[in-house]
């Protein structure tokens, strides 16, 4: 698959640099027609440009809303923010996608995949 692929796709993210993902406050992401990604961030709503290639990912800065939450939801949504910053790798492995390396790798699950 290519990144064509991933656009009008749907995602939960499972973990965060190794770390599950709360389940009250997973974060999600669409990746839209318009080459940008959208969702919600754990608490917060958030918009990013997205450029894909067939192996990298590159995000633009991120605009989100601003409201407050449990902590833990905040550290995870920080987390989450942090990851969704320049160029990263990104592959398939069976029905997840995986974006980053490292500390900064996001797992996710797919809840619709765009054709």
């Amino acid at each position: 698959m290519t990144g064509e692929n991933l656009v009008g796709s749907s995602w939960e993210v499972l973990s965060i640099g190794g770390d599950p993902t709360l389940e009250a406050g997973r974060p999600d992401m669409t990746f839209l027609d318009d080459g940008a990604v959208a969702g919600k961030a754990s608490i917060n709503r958030y918009r990013a440009a997205v450029t894909l290639d067939d192996d990298t990912i590159e995000f633009g800065m991120a605009i989100t809303t601003m409201m407050a939450g449990p902590q833990e939801l905040m550290d995870q949504e920080q987390q989450f923010l942090g990851v969704l910053t320049g160029r990263h790798f990104w592959q398939w492995d069976g029905d997840e996608l995986i974006i980053g390396e490292g500390s900064s790798t996001l797992i996710l699950r797919g809840a619709t995949i765009g054709t």
